[in-house]
């Protein structure tokens, strides 16, 4: 995963992965399914959930990763 240039995380998150891994999940589910999410992250898997047309549960411990996920699903 490329997240960081010229010496900058442009990510913003220690650990990233790409989108197609949560797809490969919810392209198997039907639409309105629910996902469970406990190590949440900065929300890559309930943005491509909610791109389905699903709903996911997240959990994460650090507040400043949510904050990052939820300002990457807004936009």
């Amino acid at each position: 995963v490329l997240k960081w240039f010229n010496g900058e995380n442009r990510h913003g998150h220690s650990a990233p992965f790409p989108e197609d891994i949560p797809d490969l999940l919810c392209s198997q589910l039907g639409r309105g399914a629910k996902v469970l999410d406990p190590f949440a992250g900065s929300l890559t898997t309930a943005s491509v959930c909610h791109s389905h047309g699903q709903s996911c549960l997240s959990i994460e411990l650090h507040e400043s990763y949510c904050e990052l996920g939820l300002k990457k699903i807004a936009h």
